[in-house]
């Protein structure tokens, strides 16, 4: 089976690294797409690439032909995704494994979403209302479950893949039972963002990871 652009710019990726990595031959049982040992730690990976469908298809035609028209382009796709990728790792984690979701978006600059990485936030963690305080300050109130908030514990962490820079960032669960703590990861890829309880309400932070 040839293999897709994101799965050939994964490898790419590990290789320029030198991380040991193997593509899990596909069977009858639900498997993820890539065993990688990092630090000596066996973790399980799963490639999600987000192609156009029909209606961006359409749009993309029209911009080729150089219709003039308002466009809306949407990432509700990302949770379908997670969904997905979530059925092929789970027997893995459920063993104690790392196991990591990656989204890449392979759509055209016409159709690619600005804000992928806030719907991916979003499907993980929830959505959250907010009130303006005195000050102005907008605090959050409320928070919807996402796809991690109560389920899917096995799941250490959502990364997004970029083909221009060849760089991987990580969006790690905070409610995971097989965190990712082992330095080399860290030294390894440098961009991890984890969610962190403040005032006003959750936010994204930069991880600065300091080995106990």
């Amino acid at each position: 089976m040839d293999m897709t652009e994101s799965e050939i710019l994964f490898e790419a990726i590990l290789s320029n690294r030198a991380i040991p990595h193997t593509k899990i031959v596909e069977s009858a049982d639900r498997t993820p797409d890539y065993e990688v040992i990092i630090g000596g730690k066996k973790s399980y990976w799963e490639i999600k690439q987000l192609d156009e469908n029909p209606s961006e298809k359409t749009i993309l035609k029209k911009v080729e032909s150089k219709a003039v028209e308002i466009y809306s382009i949407g990432s509700i796709r990302v949770s379908e995704c997670i969904k997905s990728a979530s059925g092929q790792l789970r027997d893995y984690g459920n063993k104690g494994n790392i196991c990591i979701v990656v989204l890449f978006d392979a759509r055209d600059f016409c159709t690619k979403d600005l804000l992928f990485e806030t719907y991916i936030k979003s499907a993980m963690l929830g959505t959250a209302e907010y009130m303006q305080t005195q000050d102005g300050t907008l605090k959050e109130i409320k928070r919807h479950n996402g796809l991690l908030t109560n389920r899917m514990k096995y799941i250490s962490a959502v990364a997004v893949m970029y083909k221009a820079t060849k760089e991987l960032v990580f969006y790690h669960n905070p409610n995971t039972t097989n965190k990712i703590k082992h330095e080399d990861h860290f030294k390894t890829f440098t961009n991890h963002f984890h969610a962190v309880r403040t005032d006003t309400g959750l936010e994204w932070q930069r991880y600065n990871h300091i080995s106990k």
